[in-house]
């Protein structure tokens, strides 16, 4: 007998004794079987690799030197190439809910950088298992006139229930035409029943940066992610023209801010910091500790709050983090996300994308925030209540208001669009220019023929618009309301220094 009969012969036998085994168990007592605790894990590599063996020593067609698995794996993928994609990203997921692997289009969509595109104006989560959630929603886009929130969960798409699909079908039901509309259900935080929007998709300019000037000598910033070189550029023209504005506080905002490019958040930071030689953060790798630390280049103002929520995530928690740790900023708002860790971006040559976890980010005192968020100095929430109509102008819906009118009935209408946020400037009794301008936006928005005067038609859709906002949850912004409290407190002594003159632009 060969030494391999010899083997086969040993299984057998040890076959035999098991089924024995097997068979007397039958006849223990119950209680016995109570004790036991079966194990469950099966290593499916193992018997892969039995299964292999037996194939390379007994198929017909196959030899001690072939490898069963790899030819099997091979040609499934060849049928199925979209099953490809779903087992390597499984594989990065195994790792860590950030790494990932996609093809071209879903990377395009899940980590776009450009700075246009066509849609409704939302970037999607990735990391979540558990639904498809709106990471963050471009200002004024579709979705953000609509009244997308991050953290809004997309639960149906045109009727269709597309809570379980993988990223890259529920994305391309997101993707469509200009001028073409896309029905949503979604669920809200805190809010019992299923919201729908009705979004006609568009051309999105996606404008990283937003400035505005809330007086009393304070700045409004708003990061809404951390892109490309551009939007540093964009938040430096605004930061380095502060002093010579008048402005002395600053209030940067990176609620729903999903985070983005390290080295546009390093910058950033870097001209924000007066001392040079301010560690701003670490980078942990597998291989070295590496600490960034500034040149010394920032206005010394008065103060510097950084507004955060529940949405503010990776660049976005170092940018307050890091200010807040070397007392340059107090931060405000909710306990940020927690993702302390970054990723490289790897273009195979094959056209596909592979994202992998590669290091992780401490703050200047040393500790990792991942898992745990940052907490702000000032933990605000958001106060919801219910809308009351405030008292207004009486409007008569049977007549046509016109540019050069002066009544009460133009502060009717201008009050009204003030309230739906077509007006900016105090109303008045005037039809001008900005009333027009005002009365245009809403036609188009409402689908109305436009025109520059505000007509019957227009008049009555106006007050049904503003009638529906009766009763209806809003939530008050008290995270900005604290935030202007102290910068514009702070905005009441002069500045420190006194900044240099400025040259004249194009001069060395």
């Amino acid at each position: 007998m060969s030494a391999r009969q010899r083997g086969i012969m040993k299984k057998r036998i040890l076959t035999l004794f098991m089924c024995l085994v097997l068979s007397l168990t039958l006849f223990t007592p119950a209680f016995a079987a109570e004790t036991e605790t079966p194990v469950k894990f099966t290593n499916y590599m193992d018997r892969l690799e039995d299964i292999s063996e037996l194939i390379r020593e007994y198929h017909l067609l196959s030899s001690v030197l072939d490898y069963p698995l790899e030819n099997a794996l091979n040609s499934y993928f060849n049928e199925h190439p979209e099953e490809f994609v779903k087992f390597v990203d499984y594989m990065l997921q195994t790792y860590d809910k950030y790494s990932h692997y996609m093809t071209p289009e879903d990377y395009g969509e899940a980590y776009s950088t450009s700075d246009s595109f066509v849609g409704i104006g939302v970037s999607l989560d990735t990391t979540s298992k558990n639904g498809q959630f709106i990471e963050s929603v471009f200002p004024g886009s579709p979705a953000e006139k609509a009244g997308l929130r991050a953290g809004d969960e997309i639960v149906y798409v045109d009727g269709a229930d597309v809570s379980a699909l993988p990223f890259g079908e529920f994305s391309e039901l997101i993707r469509g035409e200009e001028n073409t509309a896309v029905k949503l259900g979604v669920r809200r935080r805190n809010v019992a029943d299923m919201l729908y929007f009705d979004i006609v998709r568009a051309y999105v300019e996606v404008s990283n940066i937003v400035f505005a000037d809330l007086g009393d000598g304070v700045a409004y910033i708003r990061v809404v992610r951390f892109g490309d070189i551009n939007t540093f550029l964009d938040f430096f023209s605004y930061y380095y023209q502060l002093p010579y504005m008048g402005f002395r506080s600053l209030i940067v905002d990176v609620r729903d801010n999903p985070g983005g490019a390290l080295d546009v958040l390093l910058n950033m930071l870097d001209i924000m910091i007066p001392e040079k030689g301010v560690d701003m953060f670490s980078i942990n790798s597998r291989d070295a500790l590496d600490t960034y630390r500034s040149r010394g280049s920032g206005w010394d103002l008065n103060e510097i709050v950084v507004l955060v929520n529940e949405n503010s995530a990776s660049a976005s928690e170092v940018f307050a983090g890091s200010l807040q740790k070397n007392g340059l900023a107090r931060v405000v708002g909710a306990k940020t996300y927690g993702k302390g860790v970054g990723q490289y971006h790897f273009d195979l040559d094959y056209g596909d994308e592979i994202i992998i976890t590669n290091f992780e980010i401490l703050l200047p005192d040393g500790k990792s925030y991942n898992g745990v968020g940052i907490t702000p100095d000032e933990i605000v929430p958001l106060r919801v209540e219910q809308f009351k109509l405030p008292e207004m102008a009486v409007l008569n819906t049977n007549q046509t208001l016109r540019i050069g009118d002066n009544h009460s009935g133009v502060l009717g209408l201008e009050q009204r669009l003030k309230l739906l946020g077509y007006l900016t400037a105090a109303p008045d009794s005037v039809f001008d220019a900005d009333t027009a301008a005002a009365v245009q936006a809403f036609q188009q928005d409402h689908k109305l023929r436009a025109s520059s005067s505000a007509t019957a038609e227009t008049l009555s859709a106006l007050v049904r618009a503003v009638t529906q906002l009766e009763g209806k949850l809003i939530v008050t912004d008290t995270q900005l309301e604290r935030a202007f409290e102290i910068a514009k407190e702070a905005a009441k002594k002069p500045l420190s220094f006194t900044p240099p003159v400025q040259l004249p632009l194009g001069e060395e």
